[in-house]
């Protein structure tokens, strides 16, 4: 618009009024079992539907998210994984909802815990749990790949719990 300003990228999510509430209301412990209840079936799905070419952006996913030193790069590229899998899915309903808890989870304070939960040593364990999931999916084995994702976002869900627990001493 004219007078507002150069922007870089296309504009920017609206964020509703519910969205922004019920961010105040949650933690991120809440999210991750919101997550723990739905991802693992997600994954379940993508490995019955995934395309070759969704598998390869996981994979490419993965080692951009490897590849990094910074907690906030990492964080990108672990959304853009999950989001790639539950994108497999062909599911607008489960893909919708996915947004959700990403808006959600963009809205609520993660800054304090993303040092604590993103260690190097962390992120080493998270990217074996990620390409386990990926290779389940590759094999379709849906079984496996939904009990890989719930197996890593209950390890997550610790880490998240710990940080939490540490920032409350």
């Amino acid at each position: 618009r004219v007078g507002m300003g150069t922007y870089f990228g296309g504009p920017p999510e609206n964020i509703d009024a519910k969205t922004l509430q019920l961010s105040s209301l949650t933690s991120p412990s809440e999210i991750m079992e919101a997550r723990i209840l739905i991802e693992p079936i997600i994954a379940r799905f993508a490995a019955t539907k995934a395309t070759h070419e969704e598998i390869v952006r996981m994979n490419y996913c993965l080692e951009k998210s490897s590849n990094v030193n910074d907690e906030q790069t990492h964080e990108k590229w672990d959304r853009t994984l999950h989001m790639t899998i539950v994108k497999a899915t062909k599911n607008q309903i489960l893909i919708s909802f996915f947004k959700a808890i990403n808006k959600i989870r963009s809205q609520t304070d993660w800054s304090e815990l993303g040092d604590r939960v993103f260690t190097p040593a962390r992120i080493i364990e998270y990217h074996k749990q990620h390409k386990a999931v990926i290779n389940a999916i590759a094999k379709r084995s849906p079984e496996q790949a939904e009990k890989l994702m719930k197996e890593h976002l209950e390890a997550v869900k610790i880490s998240i719990m710990t940080a939490e627990t540490e920032l409350a001493k």
